[in-house]
């Protein structure tokens, strides 16, 4: 879809600005970033990301791992370490190129979109993440204050971003 399309193209842009910003800079102060973006057409919503975010998709009663970061986290798989192997693979300005995944879905009526980067989604398993939503089924803050604390509960150090989405 056209959206897509839009999608790579301001990832890539961000990419080589990152990148650029980047080039004079020692080491330790080079930026970077984990990303991903969703754009809604109709009732199609396209996704772009690189790094170390995740995204599900709550339907029915059903939780489904839409997108998996692009991590060690993904190689590993290690429920008991994952924290500890959520290095990203891929990300804005990281590298000199970007790896990225583009992924559209159908969105239908009472779907819900949990957006999580690698400081709660490490933490935390789908079981949980359903638990979550379940419980906290019309308030999205509430849903991300409950997996925020799981993960906080769990000894993370790390930031943490989180967006919900209810159709």
């Amino acid at each position: 879809l056209i959206e897509g399309n839009a999608l790579i193209n301001a990832l890539t842009a961000a990419h080589q600005h990152i990148n650029k910003e980047n080039e004079s800079k020692p080491l330790s102060n080079k930026g970077g970033a984990s990303v991903l973006v969703g754009a809604l057409a109709e009732n199609v919503m396209s996704f772009i990301t690189t790094g170390n975010c995740t995204l599900y998709l709550y339907r029915k009663g059903k939780i489904t791992n839409v997108i998996l970061p692009d991590s060690l986290n993904f190689l590993c798989r290690d429920q008991f370490v994952g924290h500890r192997s959520s290095i990203p693979l891929s990300g804005l300005g990281l590298f000199e190129d970007v790896h990225y995944y583009l992924r559209e879905i159908k969105i239908a009526e009472g779907d819900i979109l949990i957006f999580l980067t690698d400081g709660i989604f490490s933490y935390v398993d789908e079981n949980e993440i359903k638990y979550a939503v379940e419980k906290n089924a019309d308030q999205e803050v509430e849903i991300l204050k409950t997996l925020v604390k799981m993960a906080n509960d769990r000894g993370n150090l790390d930031n943490q971003t989180g967006l919900v989405l209810q159709f």
